[in-house]
């Protein structure tokens, strides 16, 4: 019978990095934490605001029960935790467009990919929304 030791030592090295991140973070800025892995990005129509993407985003994080932790000019911080998959979010956006930074972890290794795609893509149908009404 062959043993699979791959999935226990990925499992401790994704918990090690994550530690390891977490210790070289200073607690003075937000600008100078380490925001994670920029996983996506969406471009956003010339026709639509700061304003209007902001509330986009927003909607599509209460829609998917994220919890807000930190909101700014430009930036809003959110976390989901479910289970042994826990993923913060810096999300970054203007105008111009969306930028989501992710840190965490899944049960299965690496970032929960779902949550953010499917975060993406309510993103993407809420800004589509609102330019139906411009």
């Amino acid at each position: 019978m062959k043993k699979n030791f791959s999935k226990p030592l990925f499992g401790a090295l994704s918990a090690l990095a994550m530690i390891a991140a977490l210790a070289v973070v200073p607690a003075t800025r937000a600008a100078d934490q380490n925001i994670g892995t920029n996983v996506a990005s969406i471009p956003v129509s010339s026709k639509l605001t700061e304003a209007d993407v902001e509330a986009a985003i927003t909607q599509s994080l209460v829609a998917r029960k994220w919890v807000v932790r930190d909101k700014s000019d430009g930036e809003i911080v959110a976390h989901y935790e479910r289970g042994k998959n826990v993923c913060t979010l810096t999300i970054r956006y203007d105008e111009t467009k969306v930028d989501i930074f992710a840190v965490g972890s899944s049960r299965g290794g690496g970032l929960p990919m779902r949550w953010i795609e499917n975060l993406k893509k309510d993103i993407d149908v809420y800004l589509g929304r609102v330019l139906l009404t411009k």
